[in-house]
Order: C-alpha cells, then structure tokens, then sequence
C-alpha cells in the first residue's frame, strides 16, 4: 500500500493452491491503509496486520536459501516478523517499496 503494510493470511486451502507459484499478484493491488481498519483485518484472522510506514522504526529485509523475511521493529517497541517463500517476487516488492518508504530505516541482509 502506499502508506503502509498489510499482512493476510491465507487459508491452508489457498496456500496448497498457491504451491510453488507466486502469491503476490501481477499487478499489484493497491489500497489505501487508511481505508482499512485494524479491526476488519483481524476479524478476517488473527494474525493479519496493518502496518503504517509512519509506525515503523526499522525494518530489515533478509533473503534466505528457502524464505525471505521482513523483521519490523515499530516505534513503540512492539517487533512483528513476516515470512514467506524465497522464489515470491515479495523480496524484490518489498526492497523497492520501503527503500522508498524508509530510506536509511531499511536494513538489508
């Protein structure tokens, strides 16, 4: 988003179709965070999240051999971990995006 981060969790069901294919979409979707609220994501499930660039500290943005991996750290402390596949083009999204967002608050490893 461009104001921010969401994370949804998808249902196994989704995850088993989604296999080894990419899971974010071509072209991106783009919503506005503030049209979102932290209730109406977690009601969809309790682990999705709505993550103001504003909010966010630092971030650190690691590629692994089988995931990658975003750490977040917000300024009121709290630290929120994101993972997925390391063949998902979500890396390279997310590297462009906050490198904008962020600037020198983006930590690559």
């Amino acid at each position: 988003m461009p104001d921010g981060l969401a994370r949804r969790r998808l249902r196994l069901r989704e995850t088993r179709a989604n296999g080894n294919r990419r899971t974010v979409p071509d072209p991106l979707t783009r919503i506005a965070l503030h049209s979102l609220t932290p209730m109406l994501a977690a009601a969809t499930h309790r682990t999705n999240k709505l993550l103001a660039f504003r909010d966010i500290a630092t971030a650190r943005l690691h590629r692994g051999a089988l995931s990658d991996r975003l750490a977040l750290t917000m300024r009121d402390g709290k630290q929120h971990k994101l993972l997925w596949l390391s063949h998902d083009p979500a890396h390279d999204i997310l590297d462009y995006a906050l490198g904008e967002a962020l600037g020198r608050h983006l930590i690559k490893d």
